[in-house]
């Protein structure tokens, strides 16, 4: 009666290592299998980098057209200041560069704005402001009034005639090229374009107020004079090519600087000077991002461009 249970035991326990057995050997043949797999595929990547043949060394692109790299760039161009307040500017410019590589270019921007060429342009809050001061009249009827006395630094008789303008910039850039490519419209006509990017330094002539200390009320006290800024300028832009040596362009530029935009005595005094003091100087004038779209019509010299191997 005793042996029998051991017996019994023995025969139910060697199924059991059997069984365990089988399943070990069936995760050890699953690892070398997914052990095989990875060798394999690395060794199929290695054989796409390693290229032999007679592809072994040969550039990603053949036949390359290479329309900067040797070349002069004559860009004509017209500039319009973006989300102005008070007085719109418009630059007629001209953009040269010279393309040490196809993908790096050296050169200078500059423009003439329209408010030193004689046409001011307006925007419709001037307006509205100019009709609220006629209204008032504080040099005649209305002058003395609550309303003229907590004016009468910031608002002369002729508002549009303290407005700062710019009135020239000139700009020493570098210019980069990371991205081209072709460029189809309705699958049909297909033109070459890039995109680039481009950082420097800006000198910009500007008109604004001319500082004033006690006697900021006057008439004379709202004349502006000019100065000049010094600032960074960058943005980006792109080309598209119509042939071998002419191209359409479009860029945004960015270049900011501190300017007196209105001529308002915004600051002088208090904590940080962030309070009017009554006077007109430097601590009036506040940093403005100021951004402009520009359309070229680019030209490169030689006429005929390289071609890469």
């Amino acid at each position: 009666m005793n042996s029998m249970p051991r017996i019994l035991r023995g025969q139910g326990q060697k199924p059991m290592k059997t069984t365990m057995f089988t399943k070990l050997k069936r995760h050890l043949a699953a690892a070398v299998l997914a052990l095989a797999a990875v060798l394999s595929v690395s060794e199929a990547a290695q054989a796409q980098v390693h290229v032999t043949g007679p592809l072994a060394g040969a550039p990603a692109v053949r036949k390359l057209r290479l329309y900067r790299q040797g070349r002069f760039e004559l860009s004509p161009n017209v500039s319009f200041t973006l989300l102005d307040e008070y007085r719109r500017n418009i630059f007629f410019g001209l953009r040269v560069n010279y393309g040490i590589t196809d993908w790096l270019a050296v050169g200078a921007w500059g423009g003439i704005g329209s408010s030193l060429m004689g046409f001011p342009i307006d925007t419709a809050l001037t307006g509205a402001i100019q009709e609220v001061n006629q209204a008032r009249d504080c040099q005649g009827a209305g002058q003395g009034t609550l309303e003229c006395k907590l004016t009468e630094v910031n608002l002369s008789s002729n508002f549009p005639n303290q407005l700062a303008s710019l009135d020239w910039m000139a700009a020493p850039q570098l210019t980069a090229v990371p991205f081209r490519g072709k460029l189809g419209l309705f699958n049909s006509v297909f033109v070459d374009a890039d995109l680039y990017l481009f950082a420097g330094a800006a000198f910009v002539g500007i008109r604004d107020r001319a500082n004033c200390e006690g006697e900021c009320t006057t008439q004379a006290s709202f004349q502006t004079v000019g100065r000049m800024e010094i600032a960074p300028t960058f943005g980006l832009g792109f080309t598209f090519f119509i042939n071998k040596w002419t191209a359409f362009g479009a860029e945004y530029r960015a270049v900011p600087f501190n300017i007196s935009n209105a001529g308002f005595d915004v600051a002088g005094r208090g904590q940080n000077n962030a309070f009017p003091d009554g006077d007109i100087d430097g601590a009036d004038r506040q940093f403005k991002f100021n951004q402009m779209l520009t359309i070229s019509f680019n030209m490169y010299l030689p006429m005929q461009n390289k071609v890469s191997e």
